[in-house]
């Protein structure tokens, strides 16, 4: 009878920004990498946007949005 063979242990990638990559053909890169490139001036823009929409009164409450 062979000896039994044990699973390899399977070793955790980090998290990475990859699907969109694969489409382009580049390189893996790190998610947290990825944003840093974002220009602050853009983020600062979309967080002020989500502010006017809270205030706005044009936001799915968190408890609604299973429904």
């Amino acid at each position: 009878m062979s000896k039994i063979k044990p699973y390899k242990e399977s070793v955790e990638k980090s998290q990475t920004v990859s699907e969109p990559m694969v489409a382009y053909g580049a390189v893996e890169r790190n998610a947290e990498d990825y944003l840093k490139d974002i220009p602050q001036d853009t983020m600062q823009s979309l967080v002020d946007l989500a502010i006017e929409d809270y205030e706005m009164g044009r936001c799915t409450p968190h408890s609604q949005m299973d429904s």
